[in-house]
């Protein structure tokens, strides 16, 4: 078993959903589960640059 954290790790389904609700406390009109839709699809099979998307 392999104890190495790598960088995609990181950004993960729990940070992205603490990033909506603060997005959504500054911006009222943010597409909450659009966001989440397009973020967390597929999320798991992407690498760390496929994750940062332009």
């Amino acid at each position: 078993m392999s104890d190495s954290l790598l960088i995609r790790d990181f950004f993960n389904p729990t940070i992205i959903k603490e990033l909506v609700v603060k997005i959504h406390s500054l911006y009222s009109d943010f597409d909450q589960k659009g966001f989440l839709f397009d973020t967390l699809t597929d999320l798991d099979s992407q690498t760390y640059t496929e994750r940062k998307k332009e």
